[in-house]
């Protein structure tokens, strides 16, 4: 057998220079490596995001509200009142959960139950003028950009604006 036909059998080649080097991997699909990369920028994504629990729970610890009582009062919209079911499906968790959170909020002035307007037999919970503020608060501290964004450059900043932009429902 040759030298270059043992080459060829296992997968090396001849370089110009003499040196043999391997041959080039098949490249996989197109579709798997799309997946691999989405999948690795939505992990890296995710651990970023995640970075910092204390940061939640520092505001958490200052506005005086559990993390799920804060979760719950980000989830609100002021001007819209909510069902009781609807924020256990915003939260992922049981109405049996939310009314227990609720009982809370209630009780520090932060929301309040009201009836319906359709269906009387649902309660629905509104933010009182004190829970939309604290919830202002509570947002104004959440959202406050953490300190590893200041390594990107300003255009690699607009750069991950855009793309984050294009990812929004």
């Amino acid at each position: 057998m040759t030298q270059s036909n043992a080459l060829a059998r296992s997968g090396e080649r001849p370089h110009n220079d003499g040196a043999v080097k391997s041959a080039p991997k098949k490249k996989r699909k197109s579709a798997e490596c799309r997946e691999d990369t989405e999948r690795l920028v939505w992990t890296g994504l995710h651990t970023f995001v995640n970075s910092h629990p204390e940061l939640f729970w520092k505001v958490c610890d200052e506005l005086r509200l559990t993390n799920a009582q804060a979760t719950l009062l980000n989830a609100m919209q002021p001007e819209a009142p909510a069902a009781m079911s609807t924020i256990a499906t915003a939260l992922g968790c049981h109405a049996s959960n939310v009314t227990g959170l609720v009982d809370r909020l209630e009780e520090h002035g932060l929301v309040t139950r009201q009836a319906s307007a359709e269906d009387r037999r649902v309660k629905q919970i509104a933010l009182t003028k004190k829970g939309a503020e604290v919830r202002e608060n509570l947002r104004a501290q959440m959202f406050q950009a953490p300190p590893e964004l200041g390594r990107l450059s300003s255009e690699e900043l607009d750069l991950l604006h855009c793309l984050v932009q294009k990812l929004e429902p």
